[in-house]
């Protein structure tokens, strides 16, 4: 006789199937092909807890999708072409035997549902045994990518629990949704990035989007990015995510302190404060307190990690209202890829999935080319690095450009410009910018504080002196 402990139980238990409901799933698809729209949209393959079920269910759906009828007979020449029908126990029997088991096909959907349930619970089932397996052979993880992990099993059960959910809408439903909007007193929808002559050409960031911004080494992406992170936080008042792989949280914290305070960031580097300083620093800490900016500075993060990250953080914070990530290429995907370009494709779907699943905008920076970077004229979206997945992803496209990079020319020091290369709902164009070097921080055009530094043009010399002052 057994004994009753706990693990001995453990072995008992069976998984969570119902073979009647997939038998009248089967029988109702053979008995009338027509209650196979209502049906596939909820089961797949895979949810048959049987291998002959699942075959049969294979053989309805090759049938049914070419357009022939699935019965009996053809279900079982199906099979036995393919060498599958020795696989179904009681052969051409047993699928005769399914065919009888309904006389009507009006609850197939609900049989269905069972079957996809009892799935979902046994996929559940799966993941936790697999996180168990995973903390008890970490293989070098340290407990929050273990975490990571974690998050990333539950998400992919959630989204197979989904399947089956409506996603059409009536037009009617649509243009509904849209009078409310325009009837409403509350300003338009979407985020603007804080710049007036780009916010005239770009329209605002919506929730769903994915905004990729691109330029050569040393233009200014970085620092481009966070300078919207800041105006979006303290402007529009919403939570920034930022993944910063290449800059530790305290050297963005530099940046973002130096533009907002106008002292130029060498000084922070060097700790060269007097108290006037000091006085500018405190006012700027002021309105900075009140950004709801949040940064992971991980390196190397897969975009599961990342999408795992995104998702906790987002819940813990009420939701993002901009994410950004810095850069497409310093992330990888999980799995072999034939070439690296295939596997950025891999990166950028999935910030614009994840850009859909949080409901937010997600601006994501990309380098250019090497070779493109060695010329000296304006960029183009072809020049993006690894470019076919980028510009297929992304909804809008800001190419940034600064002549002073290439140039070397005093007269170039300040001047900026973004280029919008494309925007789904919009049109394209460029936009003049100012950027000023000491305080790595975009302007509007002409208000670049070193533009006009003692009412005259410095030299590159002079204003090299300047900044260390």
């Amino acid at each position: 006789m057994l004994a009753v402990d706990g693990s001995r139980v453990a072995m008992l238990k069976f998984p969570p199937f119902s073979l009647e409901a997939e038998a009248a799933v089967l029988g109702c698809l053979l008995y009338d092909n027509g209650c196979y729209d209502t049906i596939v949209g909820v089961v797949a393959e895979s949810d048959f807890y049987t291998y002959e079920h699942q075959l049969i269910f294979r053989a309805v759906n090759a049938l049914v999708c070419e357009n022939r009828l699935a019965d009996t007979v053809t279900v079982a020449s199906w099979l036995k072409d393919r060498d599958f029908l020795k696989r179904v126990q009681g052969g051409v029997e047993y699928v005769l035997e399914l065919s009888q088991t309904s006389v009507s096909a009006v609850n197939a959907r609900v049989y269905a549902e069972v079957v996809h349930e009892r799935a979902v619970m046994r996929a559940i089932i799966r993941a936790g045994e697999k996180m168990a397996d995973i903390a008890y052979d970490p293989n070098g993880k340290n407990a929050r990518q273990l975490l990571d992990q974690a998050q990333n099993l539950l998400a992919e059960v959630d989204s197979r629990s989904r399947r089956g959910e409506g996603t059409f809408r009536t037009l009617s439903d649509a243009l509904g949704e849209l009078m409310s909007q325009l009837d409403s007193k509350d300003q338009p929808t979407g985020i603007a990035t804080g710049y007036k002559g780009l916010d005239r050409l770009m329209n605002p960031m919506q929730p769903g989007q994915l905004i990729v911004v691109g330029a050569r080494p040393a233009v200014g992406k970085t620092s481009f990015a966070v300078n919207v992170a800041v105006n979006v936080a303290l402007q529009s008042k919403v939570t920034v995510g930022m993944f910063s792989m290449e800059m530790t949280d305290v050297e963005l914290a530099v940046r973002v302190l130096s533009g907002e305070s106008g002292i130029p960031s060498g000084r922070f580097r060097e700790h060269r404060l007097d108290a006037k300083h000091w006085d500018y620093i405190n006012k700027a800490m002021v309105d900075l307190h009140q950004a709801n900016f949040h940064i992971d500075q991980t390196g190397g993060l897969t975009i599961q990690e990342l999408i795992a990250r995104a998702r906790v953080q987002s819940k813990r914070v009420g939701g993002f209202g901009l994410l950004i990530v810095d850069y497409v290429q310093l992330a990888h995907a999980e799995g072999r890829y034939d070439n690296r370009a295939v596997e950025i494709g891999a990166v950028t779907s999935g910030l614009k999935r994840l850009a859909k699943e949080l409901n937010c905008p997600v601006m994501a920076l990309s380098q250019l080319n090497r070779d493109a970077a060695k010329e000296k004229k304006m960029p183009v979206i072809s020049e993006l690095r690894d470019s076919g997945s980028i510009e297929s992803d992304a909804d809008t496209i800001l190419l940034l450009h600064r002549d002073y990079v290439t140039t070397q020319k005093e007269e170039d020091m300040f001047d900026a410009k973004v280029i919008v290369g494309k925007q789904r709902n919009g049109g394209i164009g460029t936009v003049n910018m100012d950027y000023e070097p000491r305080l790595t921080k975009f302007f509007n055009e002409g208000e670049a504080p070193g533009r006009n530094y003692k009412h005259r043009q410095p030299t590159a010399a002079q204003y090299a002196a300047k900044g260390a002052e």
